[in-house]
């Protein structure tokens, strides 16, 4: 049986994120790093989160 985990986080947008190029869909899913992505993209900070299993 596999656990599998998700994770919300709430960014504040900048106005330029609809320029961003971070992710396409060539970009692989493993391994992505949310926070290298947050941090080529602008976002800064969370401000908020959840988790959950299932």
């Amino acid at each position: 049986m596999f656990i599998c985990k998700y994770l919300f986080l709430l960014y504040a947008q900048p106005p330029e994120i609809n320029d961003q190029t971070a992710v396409t869909t060539t970009t692989p899913i493993q391994p992505w790093d949310v926070t290298t992505f947050a941090r080529e993209v602008g976002l800064g900070d969370p401000l908020g989160g959840t988790f959950f299993r299932v």
